[in-house]
């Protein structure tokens, strides 16, 4: 089972229904709360790849398993919902790195793969989410092996 099949699994179990839905704007994905109604939207026209896909659900299902919830109803411009934004994506950024790319994960692929390209394609994420993950785990001071061959 791939890793996207494995959180849209668990977003299921936890009674949040995906939807594919064409945003008007550059936004790819949204989790949303309306009524009791749980929802993560996927824009899959905007999506370019599985590991797209997977960083973009496993984010999104972040800010519901942190309680890092935007309403709608906020006035965007507001500096202090911008400063809360700004934390809550932090958050569920690192979050998500947790769940796809646990630290020994991480270290296992890079030490058996030749570049930073292989080993997001052999971990199932993008190689944004994959340096993302790397910048994370060096603020927590662990820190990885890398072979001589890996830049």
């Amino acid at each position: 089972m791939t890793k996207y099949e494995q959180l849209e699994k668990k977003t299921e179990s936890l009674g949040i229904c995906i939807h594919n839905f064409k945003f008007s704007d550059t936004k790819k994905a949204a989790y949303r709360e309306i009524g009791g109604y749980k929802a993560v939207i996927l824009d899959e026209s905007a999506i370019e790849t599985t590991c797209e896909k997977t960083v973009l659900l496993s984010h999104e299902l972040a800010h519901y398993e942190t309680g890092t919830v935007h309403s709608l109803g906020d006035i965007v411009n507001s500096p202090l919902v911008k400063m809360n934004r700004r934390k809550d994506e932090a958050k569920a950024n690192r979050h998500s790195i947790q769940v796809l790319l646990p630290f020994e994960e991480l270290q296992k692929s890079i030490s058996r793969c030749c570049d930073m390209f292989e080993v997001a394609e052999m971990s199932g994420v993008t190689v944004d989410f994959l340096f993302e993950a790397i910048d994370f785990y060096k603020t927590q001071n662990k820190n990885l092996k890398f072979p001589d061959n890996t830049p």
